[in-house]
C-alpha cells in the first residue's frame, strides 16, 4: 500500500517550454533525478500551480523536470519537488473477509476496469453515511475535478475489487465548508460526507466503525499503532486487487512539525503517523486510520496527505476525526454519541 504526497489522487501536469540547448536539458534532468516535468516560468509560480492543482510528485508517478532558467531556479525547483505533499497504502497484507468491515472504496464509474478505477477510500459510519477526504471529491483527477454522484460508485463489504461487486451509489455529497477557503490553512479541513442512495444492511462483512470521543487526546499516544488500509498504490506503483492493510505508528505533531515543510501545513485537526516501508499511498486517501482502545478499534483519522510513500523519514498525515463530530452530527442528523468508543 502507499501514501499521499499531497492527496491520494494523482495529477500529471505537463507545461511546454522552449529550451536553449540539448546540453541544458540533460543537465537539468540530471539535477532532478527521477522526476520529469516540462515547465515554463519561475519556481514561485510553479509552486502555486502544483499546490493549487494538488499535483502528486512522487516516484509512484515519475515526472522528469526540464527547466529553462538559471542554476538558482533549478535549485529552488528541486527543493519544491522534494517538499511537495501527495495522497497514500504500502507494505500491506491482504485483509481477510470481515476484518475491515467499515472499509469503503471509491471507484470511477467510467474506468476501463474496476481495479484501476479506485481513486479513494472511506469509512462507513452508519447505514447511510460514509466519511472520506474532501480532496477525494474536489480534486480527483479520475473524476475531472469536482465529483458528481453519478461519476463514481462505492464498494462496501468486499475485500477484492472484482467486476461482480455490488455498486453503491451516492445520493448526496457534503464537503466541509472551510475546505480550500482563503482563511483555511492549506490542506486543513480535508473531510467530506457521502450519503448512500440506498442504506446498507449490516452483516459480518459490513459494519460501521466506532468513532472517537471529541476529546481524543488519550488515543494520541506517541508510538501507538495505527491500522491503515485501502486498494491504492503498492510498491508496484499500481492499485491493488486485494484490500491491503498495514500498521504505522502515531507521531506527535510537535515531532512531526520538525520534518521538512510539515510545520507549514500541520494543524490541530491532523494526526501524523510513520513507519519506514509501511504507509498509505496514492488512491488510499480518505481511507480509515484505526487506533485500538480498550473498547476495540476506533476511527482516529482519515488518510489525507504526506511526502512520498513508505518513506524512511516522511510521515503520513491523517484528518483527526474527533475534531469533526459536531459537524458530522449537524450535517447528517445523526445523534451523538454515535458508536462512541468507551473512554476507559
Amino acid at each position: 500500500m502507499k501514501s499521499i504526497t499531497i492527496m491520494k489522487s494523482m495529477l500529471l501536469l505537463v507545461i511546454a517550454v522552449a529550451l536553449s540547448s540539448a546540453t541544458a536539458i540533460a543537465e537539468t534532468i540530471r539535477k532532478v533525478d527521477k522526476h520529469t516535468l516540462v515547465i515554463r516560468g519561475n519556481p514561485d509560480g510553479l509552486e502555486k500551480i502544483l499546490l493549487d492543482r494538488r499535483a502528486i510528485l512522487s516516484s509512484a508517478d515519475p515526472l522528469a523536470i526540464i527547466l529553462h532558467g538559471s542554476q538558482g531556479m533549478v535549485k529552488n525547483l528541486r527543493s519544491l519537488l522534494a517538499d511537495t505533499p501527495v495522497p497514500r497504502t504500502y507494505g500491506g497484507n491482504i485483509a481477510p473477509p470481515g476484518y475491515l468491515p467499515w472499509q469503503v472504496g471509491f471507484v470511477d464509474a467510467i474506468a476501463r476496469n474496476i481495479v484501476d478505477g479506485v481513486f479513494c477510500g472511506g469509512a462507513l459510519i452508519s447505514e447511510r453515511w460514509v466519511l472520506t477526504a474532501a480532496h477525494c471529491i474536489t480534486d480527483s483527477r479520475a473524476l475531472g475535478g469536482n465529483a458528481h454522484p453519478s461519476r463514481f460508485f462505492m464498494v462496501i463489504g468486499e475485500t477484492k475489487m472484482h467486476p461482480g461487486v455490488i455498486r453503491h451509489r451516492a445520493k448526496n455529497i457534503i464537503v466541509h465548508s472551510s475546505w480550500k477557503q482563503p482563511t483555511t490553512t492549506r490542506l486543513d479541513q480535508d473531510i467530506a460526507l457521502v450519503e448512500l442512495e440506498t442504506p446498507v444492511t449490516f452483516s459480518p462483512e459490513i459494519q460501521p466503525v466506532t468513532l472517537p470521543w471529541p476529546d481524543d487526546r488519550q488515543l494520541l499516544q506517541d508510538g501507538a499503532p495505527l491500522l491503515v488500509s485501502g486498494w491504492g498504490f503498492t510498491e508496484e506503483n499500481r492499485n491493488s486487487y486485494d484490500l491491503l492493510h498495514t500498521t504505522v505508528n502515531i507521531l506527535s505533531n510537535s515531532n512531526c512539525s520538525t520534518i521538512g515543510r510539515y510545520e507549514e501545513f500541520l494543524t490541530g485537526n491532523m494526526v501524523c503517523a510513520h513507519k519506514p516501508g509501511s504507509d498509505t499511498c496514492s488512491n488510499d486517501s480518505g481511507g480509515p486510520a484505526i487506533v485500538f482502545s480498550n473498547s476495540g478499534p476506533v476511527l482516529l483519522g482519515l488518510a489525507s496527505w504526506g511526502y512520498e510513500c513508505g518513506s524512511n523519514t516522511n510521515p503520513g498525515v491523517y484528518v483527526r476525526v474527533g475534531r469533526y463530530l459536531n459537524w458530522l452530527s449537524a450535517q447528517t442528523g445523526l445523534s451523538l454519541p454515535l458508536n462512541f468508543a468507551s473512554r476507559e
